[in-house]
């Protein structure tokens, strides 16, 4: 509660005005109270007195308070020394000890301002607000000018809970300082709390008659009127609100809220363009009131879809160098599958703010998801340069080498990047995977094995590791029975895939077990039909095995046919015979 900043930074003030003004209060005491039995007694005090506030302000409050008590005890009712000492042992929390020492202080010298305060303060702490509020009271009148010592009553009275009465506080200080926004918002609170919604709303028409075109008090008493089931008297302060500020984008805020309320889509959508067209209002705003509609988009409501992207391009017109309005533009395109769309606002949006990696983040997957493979190395290529410890940018320039067939490029990224994995087996497994390949690629065997036997080291159920591993083993004719054993186990993990129960055929082709090589790459075949060139090129080959050359050659051309068979397909079908 605001209220509570007053004490604080009463306390704050009576701190700093303990060590300014103690000698003043010293030389006070000594003339009136306070007498030494001797000159030594009075320089031992003032001695000890000077060295607490020293050991204070160097924030060595223990010695402060053994110098202070030194102090109590050369002049026991020193009111000075019984104030320090009080504040201190406040600090610590001995509160009983500090209370005492504050009415020494005060009874010391009644009239002190600051003595008062402490008191107080200590007294609130220990929720005694009836003689709390007789001090402070005790304040107001002999300082009527002063606010601090109203708003000090007003926390003690909220306090213990006598709202009515810190009403009649509020409304003594209005009487001294005028209409103010942090009374009158503060009145309305109680006044709520008390139930008394009239007076509530009579608070804020008063606030709003002082300052009429401040459009904040408006909307305060239009959202007091909606919190009551007010709408009618909420829209009409909201219209003369709009007479009097036509173009406040807060306003419109809130109309579009209003209007949002009551289910008026239409309205809510006709005041949100207002409020996006217009520069002065914050974009980070815009985009909050935005984002709920990332998750309510579907295909089939294109009426909501219209909506929002209308929205989305104002948004963008009105803040063409804001590189998150950008980024939320992609995020939307995203949402409904244009990748091509999300792309280009995403680099726009990196172009404008290098610093946010989500972006070139949702760069790369889109280039995954769209096969644009140049696209990815570029992206990834920027990304590590931005984010060098990020392994993902590695991961996916890696994978973008790979299939463009630059496998020292991929070789080299791909071992950048595997030391920056912390904590992310399925990311360091898929490392391992795509060196695997690579290093395959460049007839560099061992290397080869060694990557993908870690990779399933790290995730032993790694169906794509288990499918390549297995394929290019048998390619090799080399750990057959190792070869047989993975591609068994990718297909028990994801059966009916037609790429693997390809490679499981062609470790029984490179095992001579061609009839059971025939009847995985038919199951092969029922999957993806006639529009695999692998495929049927292999089934071709194992026919041709089985001493069914005629049918062998038919597949032969059909792989032909569906596209981009083996470096020897031609050759087998111009001399209709296997060639490997």
């Amino acid at each position: 509660m605001k209220i509570r900043h007053y004490i604080i930074f009463g306390l704050g003030i009576l701190l700093l005005a303990s060590s300014c003004g103690s000698a003043g209060r010293i030389s006070k005491d000594k003339n009136k109270k306070t007498e030494f039995v001797s000159e030594a007694k009075r320089l031992e005090f003032e001695t000890s007195f000077y060295n607490g506030n020293k050991e204070k302000i160097l924030g060595n409050n223990q010695e402060a308070a053994r110098n202070f008590a030194n102090c109590l005890r050369v002049s026991p009712k020193n009111a000075a020394a019984s104030y320090e000492l009080s504040m201190l042992l406040f600090k610590s929390g001995d509160i009983t000890n500090a209370e005492k020492l504050a009415a020494n202080a005060l009874d010391g010298d009644p009239h002190n301002e600051w003595y008062c305060l402490l008191y107080t303060e200590i007294l609130m702490q220990q929720k005694k607000f009836k003689p709390a509020l007789s001090l402070l009271e005790k304040l107001i009148v002999s300082n009527p000018g002063n606010p601090e010592n109203y708003l000090l009553k007003i926390n003690c009275l909220l306090m213990s809970g006598d709202l009515k009465a810190a009403i009649k506080e509020y409304d003594r200080l209005e009487k001294i300082n005028g209409i103010s926004e942090e009374i009158s918002i503060q009145k309305e609170r109680i006044y709520i709390k008390l139930q008394k919604f009239d007076l509530a709303v009579e608070e804020l028409k008063k606030l709003i008659k002082s300052n009429p075109t401040e459009i904040r008090y408006h909307n305060l008493l239009a959202e007091l009127y909606l919190a009551n089931n007010k709408s009618d008297k909420a829209l009409q302060v909201y219209e003369e609100a709009r007479k009097i500020e036509p173009d406040n984008p807060y306003l419109h805020a809130s109309l579009a809220d209003f209007y949002r309320r009551n289910k008026n889509t239409k309205a809510y959508f006709e005041e949100l363009k207002l409020v996006f067209k217009n520069r002065d209002y914050p974009p980070d705003n815009k985009i909050k009131s935005i984002a709920p509609y990332y998750t309510a988009l579907n295909s089939s409501d294109v009426e909501l879809s219209s909506m929002v992207f209308e929205l989305l391009d104002i948004m963008v017109a009105t803040h063409p160098d804001d590189a998150a309005v950008f980024a939320v533009r992609g995020d939307f395109y995203l949402k409904e599958e244009k990748l091509e769309k999300a792309h280009e606002m995403y680099r726009k949006s990196a172009k404008i703010d290098k610093s946010n990696y989500s972006v070139y983040n949702q760069m790369m997957l889109i280039d995954s998801k769209l096969g644009n493979f140049e696209n990815m190395i570029l992206d990834a290529g920027s990304a590590t340069e931005l984010f060098p410890s990020q392994p993902l940018p590695y991961l996916m320039g890696g994978m973008a080498h790979n299939q463009q067939k630059n496998y020292t490029k991929a070789i080299a990224m791909l071992r950048s990047g595997i030391g920056y994995v912390v904590d992310n087996n399925l990311m360091l497994s898929q490392f391992y995977a795509n060196l695997g390949d690579a290093y395959y690629q460049q007839k560099e065997y061992v290397r080869t094995d060694s990557c993908f036997d870690k990779a399933l080291e790290i995730n032993p159920d790694d169906t794509y590791v288990l499918n390549n591993y297995s394929y290019y083993l048998s390619l090799r004719k080399q750990k057959l029975d190792k070869a047989e054993k993975m591609s068994k186990k990718s297909n028990e993990l994801d059966p009916g895939n037609p790429s693997y129960m390809d490679t499981y055929a062609w470790v029984f082709y490179a095992m001579q077990k061609y009839t059971d090589a025939k009847g995985w790459i038919e199951r092969a075949l029922e999957k993806d039909g006639n529009k695999n060139a692998v495929l049927l090129e292999h089934y071709g080959d194992i026919l041709y095995k089985l001493d069914m050359k005629p049918q062998a050659l038919e597949y032969w051309i059909k792989a032909r046919e569906a596209g981009t068979g083996s470096e020897f397909l031609e050759k087998k079908i111009a001399e209709k015979k296997l060639f490997e």
